[in-house]
């Protein structure tokens, strides 16, 4: 029987259709499309311009340039936009995925975020 060469990532061209289509259609991907999220992630970064990462007890030093969520918006919508819930990082210690890092304790993991008492949103 003959079958077509499959592409050199080792999936179909349908699966990644269908990979792509459930991405569109997916709700929290959505929220970080909106303005209220690119609001909040200036607000973040402008308070916290140093990746807040502590790693063999020091802080990096790298420039933060990623708001990255402690509890995962799929486990915990509601905390989306809660100062509390996340930490800015430089490219090289955004742990990436979707599954947050509830483990991270601050003071171990990372240093507090500087946040005023203004809001953002």
């Amino acid at each position: 029987m003959f079958r077509a060469p499959r592409p050199p990532s080792g999936r179909s061209v349908e699966s990644k259709s269908e990979d792509k289509f459930r991405r569109a259609n997916d709700p929290v991907r959505k929220m970080y499309d909106k303005a209220y999220w690119r609001r909040f992630e200036r607000f973040v970064l402008a308070r916290n311009q140093i990746c807040q990462k502590i790693e063999n007890g020091v802080q990096c030093i790298c420039g933060a340039s990623i708001v990255h969520h402690l509890i995962s918006p799929r486990a915990r919508p509601d905390l989306f936009l809660d100062v509390r819930n996340v930490v800015a990082l430089c490219e090289r210690h955004h742990p990436g995925g979707e599954a947050g890092t509830p483990e991270w304790k601050e003071g171990r993991d990372f240093v507090a975020s500087v946040i005023s008492s203004a809001t953002c949103v």
